[in-house]
């Protein structure tokens, strides 16, 4: 900890991230790698999914106290800060939305997919339940693949949650102000 000014916290939300991969290959049972990938679905479902399950369940447990408090790092980790980093840097690239459903790793739109993706799945948990990937999506992902797990679980099409997105990160006139990323927070679990 502390290594590059990195605080503890920065270091336990990247581990939870990197776990929530294996949580995610966990729930697909074929070795056949093609269908693999393809039941993974889009970059952004694959690290926004675990970027926002790490920075959401890091902010639980803190609230818990079941975390190790470090204080050390240049900045210490805050969950709602953290996101409202992201949601000013998605809105610098909001033109990236229009490439989530195909994007590669290799894309220019590689850190929106990261911090974009967080956005996206926050919305996704917001309109369902903060449990529904666990519950819900990764359970049913074999049996009805990537896109109709996505429509049994959040009850619209990954097109038509796209559009949704798209007026979500555009909202309010002349798109997002600081009082409007302020009011995108309500979105998110508070467990303090």
């Amino acid at each position: 900890e502390s290594l590059l000014g990195v605080s503890g916290e920065e270091e336990q939300k990247t581990i939870m991230h990197e776990y929530f991969h294996a949580v995610q290959l966990s729930q697909i049972r074929t070795m056949d790698h093609n269908r693999r990938d393809k039941l993974l679905g889009p970059v952004w479902f694959q690290e926004g999914a675990a970027e926002y399950m790490a920075q959401s369940t890091h902010h639980l447990l803190s609230s818990q106290n079941r975390l190790k408090k470090w204080n050390n790092g240049k900045h210490t980790f805050d969950f709602h800060n953290s996101m409202l980093n992201k949601l000013e840097r998605v809105i610098k690239k909001k033109k990236c939305v229009d490439k989530m459903p195909n994007a590669s790793y290799s894309d220019p739109c590689r850190d929106f997919f990261y911090d974009g993706g967080s956005w996206a799945i926050a919305l996704l948990l917001h309109n369902s339940s903060q449990d529904a990937l666990i519950k819900d999506f990764y359970p049913t992902l074999e049996e009805l693949g990537w896109e109709g797990s996505f429509v049994n679980t959040f009850g619209k099409s990954s097109k038509e949650f796209y559009l949704e997105f798209k007026d979500f990160l555009n909202q309010g006139s002349g798109g997002f102000s600081n009082m409007n990323n302020k009011k995108s927070l309500e979105i998110l679990p508070n467990y303090n």
